[in-house]
Parts: structure tokens; sequence; C-alpha cells
């Protein structure tokens, strides 16, 4: 379970995150929240960036991330807050959209499945995002048990 405390302690993961200057402060601890959980449950050397951009501003750097989330248009609101929108980067410019408005307590366990995916099925020297790459957003979808 993720809890605002274990964001404390995300600096000290092999999951580097990269934050929106102008994204919800909430949203930010929830990021390193989750990139700590993700240490613990799935720790990787050379691990996928996972790149946080704001609702209200479109980020010139969202290219950085391996796992992008980005805020709802309507964070402001209590139930918006409560969600995130997941994109995952798939090499050359392309970008799969893995989840709309995906809750952050359902969060860690897609994406636990996710990257236990690519340790067991990756290529000898594959990187994240050259595993993802071999997907469409179907197939991906299906292979992650999500409905479309």
């Amino acid at each position: 379970m993720i809890t605002l405390e274990t964001a404390e302690q995300a600096a000290l993961t092999s999951y580097s995150v990269v934050v929106c200057p102008l994204a919800a402060r909430e949203t930010v601890l929830q990021t390193y929240a989750l990139a700590r959980w993700l240490d613990e449950h799935v720790p990787l050397r050379n691990a996928p960036r996972i790149r946080l951009s704001a609702a209200s501003h479109s980020c010139n750097h969202n290219h950085d991330g391996d796992i992008r989330l980005q805020e709802p248009a309507s964070s402001q609101t209590a139930a918006a807050s409560q969600s995130i929108d997941v994109d995952l980067a798939a090499g050359e410019g392309r970008t799969l959209h893995l989840a709309a408005a995906a809750l952050w307590s359902e969060l860690p366990q897609l994406l636990t499945t996710l990257l236990r995916s690519f340790i067991v099925e990756r290529c000898a020297h594959e990187t994240f995002r050259e595993y993802i790459a071999r997907f469409d957003a179907q197939a991906l979808s299906e292979r992650l048990g999500l409905s479309r």
C-alpha cells in the first residue's frame, strides 16, 4: 500500500522520478511514494524513469519518462486527485496510452504486473522502452488484463 510516509524515502529508489514543477503537491507525493513502492516490490537495475506532468501544463520534457503520469484535466477536485493518466514510452516518438484516470490505489499492482512481465519476457539487454515498443496499445492492455 502506498502511503505518503514512503514518499520521504523515494530519493533512495532506483526508479528515477522527474516532476513538473506545476504538478499538484498531493500528486507529487503520490508519485514519489509509487517509486518507492515499486523499488521495494520490483527492484530493477536501470529501472524505468517515471515522469509526472501537471494537468494544466504541457511539459516540454515529457519525453524524459518511460512511464509517464499525467494529472487529469480536472485534478483540482478531490475525486480527480485520486486518479492519474498513464502512458508508456515506446521508442521512436511513440507513446502507448495505458490507462485513463487510473486510481492511485490500483497503480502499484498494474505497474508491478507490467514490470514483472518485462523482467520475464525481455530479450538479453532490452530496455523497458524497447520492450514496450514491441506492443500496440491493445496487445499491451490484453497482456495486463485491462479492458479497452
